[in-house]
C-alpha cells in the first residue's frame, strides 16, 4: 500500500449526510463501512422496508453496513487513524474515518429573545425568523418540511 493511499473508510452516520460521502468513497474505489447508531440506515428519513432497499442496493456495491453501534474508540497515530474500535468491541481497520452524525442546533444566541425557536430557529419559506427582518440559515434554521407535514 502506497503511504497515503486511503483503502478503507469508516463512515460514522447512516443519514443523508453519511451516505452521500459513502456514495463518494465508492466511486473512488474505497472499501467502506457504515456504523450507524439506530436499528437501520435512513432511520430519520425512511421506514423499515425502504431503509432495507437502499441497505441492499449499498450492499452489492461493497459496503458494510453496522447499526446499533457507534466508535468508542479511534487508534492510530498522532497524524494516522489505523482503525475504530466499536462499542461491542469490534475493531474496524480504515486509513479515514468521517464522522456524519446529528447535528445540535446551537439556538443560544437567541433564547430568551422573541425569537421563536423549537429544535432550531424556527423560519419561514424566505428563511425569515419571527421578528421581521431578521434571518437564519443553514443547520440552525428549521423550516416547514413537506414531506412530514409538520
Amino acid at each position: 500500500m502506497a503511504r497515503n493511499r486511503i483503502e478503507k473508510a469508516v463512515v460514522v452516520g447512516g443519514g443523508l449526510i453519511g451516505l452521500k460521502a459513502t456514495e463518494a468513497l465508492v466511486e473512488r474505489v474505497i472499501k467502506v463501512t457504515v456504523v450507524e447508531l439506530a436499528d437501520r440506515i435512513l432511520s430519520i428519513t425512511f421506514d423499515h422496508k425502504a431503509a432495507a432497499m437502499v441497505a441492499g442496493y449499498l450492499k452489492e456495491r461493497g459496503v458494510n453496513i453496522i447499526t446499533e453501534n457507534t466508535v468508542s474508540l479511534i487508534k492510530g497515530d498522532n497524524s494516522k487513524v489505523e482503525k475504530v474500535i466499536l462499542k461491542d468491541q469490534r475493531e474496524v481497520p480504515c486509513q479515514l474515518l468521517i464522522f456524519a452524525i446529528g447535528v445540535q442546533p446551537n439556538v443560544d444566541l437567541v433564547r430568551g429573545t422573541s425569537i421563536r425557536v423549537n429544535r432550531g430557529i424556527v423560519v419561514n419559506k424566505y428563511l425569515e425568523t419571527s421578528v421581521p427582518d431578521i434571518y437564519a440559515a443553514g443547520d440552525v434554521a428549521e423550516s416547514f418540511d413537506l414531506v412530514m407535514g409538520i
